[in-house]
């Protein structure tokens, strides 16, 4: 049976947000957040897509990031260094989200993940919705099998460590219970509720100077792959955690993620059934003050 997840302070960082570099993660470790969550990572760093590829307007944002990142390694030896440089009593949990490209990716870098001492939990992220094809997560009889195939592969169901499931956003009750019923079968400590919303587009208009004419375009790159955050998610994440707090393991906590802005959207998260908080867009426009603020 794997680890309970449990966090002190119950609000940190979403993985897409502000937590690449060796910058970015000391920033989360001077504030006030509970956790230091890292980038979602891949075996190899990626330079992600082309940019632009992040937008927001202070309450919504759309990002095609395409899992930038400094490559598992990179993560892991930080939270060796971070370990070792900060009191005990000082340290804030690590914890490591995995977007590996592959089964055999992902096998690699959690079975080393493991044997880490430093990190404290995995997120496992089978979600992007910008990097093209089908989220494993979205299919649920290849969500069965792959998670089958890591615990197979890994000793993932004896871990000490807390491992938990980065989810897209689901809008089926079967799709509830089905993927309920793989997060209790396979002992799952947690379950994050959302990945961004995929398939959304913004445009920005320009007026130009002395001329009647206005230019518009889109606001990232990718056009195909933008993914929907903010305020608007608020809502939509709320309905996946109440679909799922009522199916789920009283053991198996579930982290809020899309749409917090205020203390009281993580109130309005708890009567619905969420444990934790991660805060993503709201980061990315304020800063790290952010987590004290809320």
């Amino acid at each position: 049976m794997v680890s309970q997840f449990e966090l002190q302070v119950p609000i940190y960082n979403a993985a897409g947000c502000k937590c690449t570099t060796k910058e970015d993660l000391n920033n989360i470790a001077s504030s006030s957040a509970g956790a230091i969550q890292t980038k979602s990572c891949t075996l190899a760093k990626r330079s992600g897509n082309q940019p632009p590829k992040y937008w927001d307007n202070g309450t919504i944002s759309i990002n095609s990031n395409g899992l930038e990142n400094e490559g598992y390694q990179f993560y892991l030896d930080y939270a060796n260094e971070y370990s070792q440089s900060i009191n005990a009593s000082n340290q804030k949990p690590i914890i490591l989200s995995v977007a590996g490209l592959s089964l055999d990716d992902n096998t690699k870098i959690i079975t080393d993940t493991l044997k880490n001492n430093s990190i404290y939990a995995l997120e496992l992220n089978l979600s992007c919705p910008n990097i093209g094809g089908i989220p494993v997560s979205s299919d649920v009889e290849v969500f069965n099998e792959y998670l089958n195939n890591i615990i197979s592969a890994t000793s993932y169901n004896h871990s000490a460590k807390p491992i938990g499931l980065k989810l897209p956003v689901y809008t089926t009750r079967w799709h509830f219970e089905k993927v309920s019923h793989l997060v209790n079968k396979y002992d799952i400590s947690f379950i994050t509720c959302s990945n961004s919303m995929p398939n959304c587009l913004q445009f920005e208009h320009i007026n130009n100077p002395g001329e009647d004419i206005m230019t518009s375009k889109p606001v990232i790159l990718n056009k195909l792959g933008g993914g929907g955050g903010g305020e608007f998610m608020k809502g939509i994440v709320l309905g996946q955690i109440y679909q799922f707090r009522n199916q789920l393991s009283e053991n198996v906590k579930i982290v809020m993620c899309g749409g917090i802005r205020y203390g009281m959207d993580c109130y309005e998260g708890q009567l619905a059934g969420a444990n934790y908080f991660q805060v993503g867009t709201q980061y990315m426009v304020e800063g790290t003050s952010c987590f004290d603020r809320i």
